[in-house]
């Protein structure tokens, strides 16, 4: 698939079917096995992402209107929960993710690589990306996957 058509195939947007991370041979599962996000590819060249815990607790007491509240809380929602929004590129099978804003402030400011491949087609399509290019990997190297579906 050229890199024309695999831009025009991702525009849309994706449900989250899972999220894992695998490394020396072990998998894990940041968000559970049950982890819930959207992805959105816009025409425009836009892209936002949001990922997240699906059993996440809810604040004990709401925050103030000024959103103020309980540190702790809020660390612990924020440990549960990543998003970033921003523009993309596509380069072959690689997209580019250049992100203008992050929950995770390290981000910001980044280029985030993911290496597409699309399987199927209409309402079964499904998008997965890695952060390391197909192939054999050294073991120590920490490569994440999601796998998304049209929403």
């Amino acid at each position: 698939m050229s890199a024309d058509d695999l831009a025009a195939a991702i525009v849309g947007s994706w449900s989250l079917i899972a999220y894992s991370r695998r490394q020396h041979g072990t998998i894990i599962w940041p968000f559970g096995e049950d982890a819930q996000g959207y992805l959105q590819y816009g025409a425009d060249g836009r892209v936002s992402a949001t990922l997240a815990r699906r059993q996440r607790p809810a604040f004990a007491t709401a925050p103030a209107a000024d959103w103020r509240g309980d540190a702790i809380a809020w660390a612990e929602a924020a440990m549960s929960y990543v998003a970033y929004t921003g523009r993309y590129a596509v380069d072959g099978a690689r997209v580019s993710h250049l992100v203008d804003l992050s929950l995770y402030p390290n981000w910001t400011g980044t280029t985030l690589l993911r290496w597409a491949s699309l399987e199927g087609t209409g309402a079964e399509q499904q998008l997965r990306l890695e952060t390391a290019p197909p192939g054999a990997h050294p073991p120590d190297l920490l490569v994440s996957s999601l796998l998304w579906r049209r929403a």
